[in-house]
């Protein structure tokens, strides 16, 4: 509300500054039509927010106060009545104003009334299709001016606006029967109409478009319930096929099991279904477990594995992979899928794992050879127990702290940088024999065997390398020298010449006999031909026994006169075959018979000595068998001092042997057959090494293979012998058990020659009451005992039974 001042001294002026309503009442109601207005009787006007305050109520009765005596009487001041005066002056033009105002409010009303009235019946022309409606735009009102403006142009364009709603009708009229007949099942329908309406055309091709996707989508969908068949019946195989039970619970009650159930549990699948899953576990205790042990991890996790004691149909109990997996989305009603895993075998496959990780570890730390690895520089950081032990070190002694060069003799030094050159560029050195200092200063020969570790840019990082004690290796050297000069001296005192000839009947080995017959030296024998020393021929001589063996690939006998040395020779050829069957080389026995022949020539110079003829013949025989004999005997005395452990071995076999054939009664011709098999039956190790024989610990498993492999080597080394062809099998065999452990062919009980198993219970007591390099001889009553304890699986009881008696009877 604005005001004036009067001053008494100068000339009445009006305020610059007029105080609006809404700054003095601080009003933020934007909506009221004096919010900042510029008019001061913003309270007067009607709609305003302070039309009904107490700002209205002062205007209509402060007209009151001025009239009043007793104001009038109270207020005497000439200023201040001429202030009341001023502003009852204003007080009435404003409710002048105000009572204009509201006359203009009531004839704009009425006006508007009108104006209403017009256009609303206009517009019901118009809904009841009506076209061409027009009003008088005139009005001093502008708004009212422009809705009439409005209605008139409006029904101008009535007529049109009917034309396109038919046409949108129309259209989508159209456009819902196309939908209709799509729903129907024809996909083939389409909208084809045209539109005047851009708008229609739009949605003409939107649908289109739609249905063209609706029918892929068919079509799609088709496929996919088509594909879907397909997957389920591949998941119904992959179910069939799945090798574990796979089965389906609820409420731990069977729903279904697939076909690998009856092979894991022995339950066909329509056996369990509706049953409680208690028959697949041992007691209640343990279904209970299981529940425990599943069910709140399922709560939450959703899928859980744990290995569980199972049980069969048949009672027996095996190990299980548990995995369960909840159906759905949680675990109501307990839905579940559960796959047993028959583990047992694995298991036992784990545990021998571990086993064998800690066999590798203690075979690695207790190996029979020394090891270490070094790094570039030849420092140690790793060495083994055996290698620790080979040199008197303690771990933390060498490991970072000693180089390899370090443990190397000085006058060694020069041969060891070379071949660790070697290695840093080859990758490996072999069989490097050196010297190493011990820690007590002690020097021990060793072999080094070492490989070389790179990089990928092939730089040198270090080694890896073997380290074997030769102190026994050089024992073993000095007991194969001696081994060596033994077969020498057995070979050369031989009573008979043996040649030893290779495959082109060049000379490898003779022995003294026949150095001495030829009046020849040892050295111009060696690599002669035979042909050349026998026959005195350039070439080979076809009616050699050794030639016709080298081509038969069997034993050939010839008798051969020498007119130089004037005597008569039977010479005895036996090939030797490799384990292809091929000719290696060829033995030929030289065996004098020149009084054999001088006697058969006396015999035929008179006809009154036939009678003596027979008498030497007989003799000339048994002079035979007894060379014979004695040819078997020095064989296999030349076989037992391969080792001085085997001395005599194979005479004392067969004397038990004979014992033991004679107390159960065998016939003569069993027990020569059994005296020649006895002598022979260790023929093989002619190919065994002598340094296995003299080993003074036990054998490797390795090894102990290559000694079990001399029962078939004797029966190839045997086979050209058709004398004693029928002998092959109880040579073989003398190494079976009668449980059926044995070697070589595993047979069992009577499936052995009674023979074998004869030789069997006297080679197993000359073995155990013998020294051997890595026991002494047990005594006596242990053998007795072993053969007690043993017979029935590994001897005869019959035959253990007649050993006893002899041994009783002082026999033996």
């Amino acid at each position: 509300m604005g005001s004036y001042i009067t001053n008494t001294k100068k000339k009445t002026t009006p305020h610059k500054r007029r105080i609006k309503c809404w700054e003095v009442l601080r009003c933020d109601e934007t909506t009221c039509p004096a919010y900042k207005s510029r008019n001061l009787k913003c309270w007067l006007i009607k709609g305003t927010r302070c039309e009904k305050g107490i700002q209205k109520e002062f205007i209509d009765k402060i007209h009151i106060c001025l009239k009043c005596k007793v104001f009038k009487l109270n207020f005497r001041s000439k200023k201040f009545k001429e202030i009341l005066s001023l502003f009852h002056n204003e007080t009435q033009k404003n409710i002048a104003i105000i009572e204009e105002r509201e006359r203009e409010i009531e004839n704009l009303s009425l006006e508007l009334a009108i104006t209403l009235s017009e256009v609303f019946e206009a517009l019901n022309k118009m809904a009841k299709g009506e076209p061409h409606i027009s009003i008088s735009e005139y009005s001093d009102i502008e708004i009212i001016s422009k809705l009439k403006h409005m209605i008139n142009v409006t029904s101008k364009n009535f007529s049109e606006i009917i034309d396109l709603t038919h046409e949108i009708a129309i259209g989508v009229s159209e456009f819902f029967d196309v939908l209709h007949r799509v729903s129907s099942g024809d996909f083939e329908a389409r909208v084809t109409g045209e539109y005047k309406l851009e708008i229609l055309n739009g949605m003409k091709r939107l649908i289109n478009e739609e249905l063209e996707f609706l029918v892929s989508e068919i079509e799609h969908a088709k496929a996919s319930e088509i594909q879907i068949k397909k997957l389920e019946d591949l998941e119904s195989s992959i179910l069939n096929a799945i090798p574990h039970a796979v089965v389906g619970l609820k409420e731990r009650r069977f729903i279904f099991a697939n076909p690998s159930t009856e092979k894991v549990f022995g339950w066909k699948p329509n056996e369990l279904i509706g049953k409680n899953t208690r028959i697949l576990y041992r007691s209640d205790e343990e279904y209970e477990e299981i529940g425990r042990l599943f069910y709140p991890v399922l709560e939450k996790e959703k899928v859980h594995t744990e290995n569980f004691p199972c049980r069969r149909k048949d009672g027996t109990d095996f190990l299980c992979r548990v995995t369960a997996s909840v159906i759905g989305e949680t675990l109501k009603d307990k839905g579940i899928v559960v796959v047993y895993e028959d583990i047992t075998e694995q298991k036992k496959m784990e545990d021998a794992l571990k086993e064998s990780e800690k066999k590798y570890y203690d075979l690695y730390n207790k190996a029979p050879d020394g090891y270490q690895s070094c790094i570039s520089d030849g420092t140690i950081v790793e060495v083994n127990d055996t290698w620790l032990k080979m040199l008197g070190y303690e771990r933390e002694e060498v490991i970072g702290k000693k180089k390899i060069n370090e443990l190397i003799p000085e006058d060694e030094q020069i041969v060891f940088s070379k071949r660790f050159d070697e290695l840093k560029t080859k990758g490996s050195i072999e069989n490097l024999d050196i010297n190493f200092i011990k820690k007590d200063g002690t020097l021990i020969p060793v072999t080094i065997n070492a490989t070389a570790i790179f990089d990928e840019n092939k730089n040198f990082l270090g080694s890896r390398t073997i380290v074997r004690d030769n102190t026994e290796k050089k024992k073993y050297e000095n007991l194969l020298l001696k081994s060596a000069e033994q077969w020498r001296k057995t070979f050369d005192s031989m009573p008979y010449g043996v040649l030893l000839l290779d495959k082109d009947q060049t000379i490898i080995r003779a022995n003294e006999y026949v150095v001495k017959t030829f009046n020849s030296r040892y050295e111009d024998l060696i690599d002669k031909k035979l042909h050349s020393l026998i026959y005195r021929k350039d070439r080979p001589f076809d009616k050699c026994p050794a030639s016709k063996a080298c081509k038969s690939l069997k034993p050939e006998t010839d008798i051969y006169y020498d007119e130089v040395i004037k005597k008569y020779f039977m010479l005895y050829a036996v090939p030797i075959l490799d384990d292809t069957s091929k000719l290696s080389m060829c033995i030929l026995s030289m065996v004098d018979i020149t009084d054999l022949k001088t006697k058969e020539k006396k015999l035929t110079d008179s006809r009154d000595a036939f009678l003596n003829m027979l008498k030497e013949l007989d003799l000339s025989y048994k002079e035979l068998k007894e060379l014979f004999t004695s040819f078997i005997h020095s064989f296999v005395n030349a076989i037992d001092a391969k080792s001085t452990w085997t001395r005599g071995h194979s005479e004392r076999v067969m004397q038990y042997s004979l014992k033991i054939a004679e107390e159960l009664g065998l016939s003569e011709q069993e027990i020569e057959d059994l005296r020649i098999s006895a002598l022979l039956h260790d023929i093989g190790k002619i190919g065994t090494y002598d340094i296995l024989l003299d080993k003074p610990d036990r054998l490797t498993d390795e090894e102990f293979k290559i000694v079990k492999a001399h029962p078939n080597k004797g029966v190839e080394i045997l086979k050209p012998i058709k004398q004693i062809e029928k002998l092959l099998p109880v040579i073989k065999h003398h190494h079976e058990r009668v449980d059926g452990k044995g070697y070589p062919d595993g047979l069992k009980g009577e499936e052995i020659p009674l023979l074998s198993r004869i030789i069997a219970v006297a080679d197993s007591f000359d073995a155990m009451t013998s020294d051997r390099p890595y026991r002494p001889a047990p005594s006596k009553e242990y053998a007795v005992n072993e053969l007690i304890r043993c017979k029935g699986s590994q001897y005869d009881p019959q035959i253990v039974e007649a050993f006893l008696r002899c041994i009783e009877k002082g026999k033996i």
